[in-house]
Parts: structure tokens; C-alpha cells; sequence
């Protein structure tokens, strides 16, 4: 099921209309299905803060999960963003509420170059997290194809648009002339979906300029959330 999640309601009907999605609901935290697939997209368009949403719901309702994977050019270890619950630290909370659950493996992949590892590593000191994880692998790399040794899991994957290169339909300052195309991503998303179990997938990135998105940057923005979740296997 794939469902839109966004504080613009209006937002949200126009791209599930236009991606081919029969209804488009606001959904709240407590009303998310507890049996999955799930696909949540994000109307929002700047914050990956709705990852954390995701998180928390598949913990409440006790869906367990082995390993996620984050495609993302920022690791956003230290900064605070939206989510749908409130101002949160995005990846810090997700750590948290996935050692809960013993996830085995968290991968940050798509860092954009020269995110060194002790700029990493001091986040983490930093938010007390790093002895919350005793079972827990992590795994970053600008690499996005660093999670393919990763087969029979229940996986979520996590996708901030922005790790693909020069894009135009997300927040200004926030691509990049590094990272994969559209295609290799999606292949990419594609392949690990296909050796594991996808519990659920996550989008954000998507910042909408006009309201029919009819101009160049939201045709990009549709094309991009369209195909990578056809390639997650949520639409034909």
C-alpha cells in the first residue's frame, strides 16, 4: 500500500493524482496499517525527519525489522529536522528506536565526498547514542551500492532525493554534482528489494514550485518518486 503523508493536504492529493494512486490520505502516525508493505511518501519536500515517523510506527505495532538502509547525500547525524511527530534528530532517533528492536545492520549510504568518518563518529559521542547500540552495525559509504551483501532480511529502506546528482526539484543548496543518476538508484533499490523483504520504503526530497506541477522541476520531482517506487515494487 502506498500511502502520502504531508502537513499540505492539498499537496499530497495532486502528486498521488499525478503518480496514478487512487487515494491520497493525510495519515496520522496512529492510523498507519499494522501489516505491511508499506510506502510512505513525503509531501513535506525538505525534511527526512518523516524516517523517524516510519520507525516509530513499525516499533508500536511490533513489525520487526533486521536492516535499514538510508540513501541520503547528508547523514544528518546533528541536525534537528521536521518530522510529523515534532522536532526530532532524525538519524539519532532512529538509532534509538531500531536498538530497540536489535536491528542487526543500519547503513547510511550516498554520503556526499568528504564527509569524513570522525565527523560521524563525534556526532554520535555526541548524542550519547553510540552505547545504545550494542547489536547494531553501522554502515556508511558514498557508496550506494554497499548494502547488495545484504539478503534474506526484512529491510526498510530510507530515500532523501537529494542523494541523486543535480536535481532540480529539491531544496536549493542541497544536491550536488556527486552521487548516482535516477537509474542507478532505482536499480539499486530494486535489487536489494528483491533479495530481501522490503517492510517498508520512505521518500522525501520532493519540494513542489507550482501548483498544477507542471513546470520542469515537479515533472523531475514526479518522475523521480514515480520510478523509485515502481522499482520498490509499489506501482506498475
Amino acid at each position: 500500500m502506498v500511502y502520502l503523508v504531508g502537513s499540505a493536504l492539498e499537496d499530497t492529493r495532486r502528486i498521488a493524482t499525478t503518480l496514478g494512486i487512487a487515494q491520497a490520505v493525510q495519515v496520522p502516525l496512529h492510523l498507519f496499517p499494522s501489516k505491511g508493505p508499506m510506502c510512505i511518501i513525503s509531501s513535506n519536500g525538505i525534511y527526512h525527519g518523516d524516517s523517524l515517523t516510519v520507525s516509530e510506527n513499525l516499533r508500536k505495532v511490533s513489525i520487526p525489522v533486521d536492516v535499514k538502509i538510508i540513501f541520503d547525500r547528508h547523514a544528518d547525524f546533528n541536525k534537528p529536522n521536521f518530522s510529523l511527530s515534532g522536532i526530532e534528530h532524525f538519524a539519532s532517533h532512529a538509532f534509538e528506536v531500531y536498538a530497540q528492536n536489535f536491528l542487526e545492520r543500519l547503513y547510511v549510504l550516498g554520503i556526499e565526498p568528504g564527509y569524513q568518518e570522525r565527523q560521524i563518529m563525534n556526532c554520535l559521542h555526541d548524542l550519547r547514542i553510540a552505547s545504545s547500540l550494542p547489536h547494531t552495525k553501522l554502515f556508511y559509504s558514498c557508496d550506494i551500492t554497499s548494502a547488495r551483501s545484504v539478503e534474506g532480511k526484512r529491510i526498510h529502506v530510507s530515500v532523501d532525493i537529494d542523494v541523486i546528482k543535480r536535481l532540480t526539484c529539491i531544496n536549493p543548496g542541497f544536491g550536488g554534482e556527486s552521487g548516482p543518476s535516477l537509474e542507478e538508484l532505482s536499480n539499486e533499490i530494486a535489487t536489494i528489494s528483491k533479495e530481501n523483504t522490503l517492510v517498508a520504503i520512505d521518500l522525501v526530497g520532493f519540494l513542489p514550485r507550482s501548483r498544477d506541477l507542471s513546470c520542469d522541476s515537479d515533472a523531475e520531482g514526479l518522475l523521480v518518486y514515480k520510478t523509485i517506487v515502481q522499482a520498490a515494487g509499489f506501482l506498475k
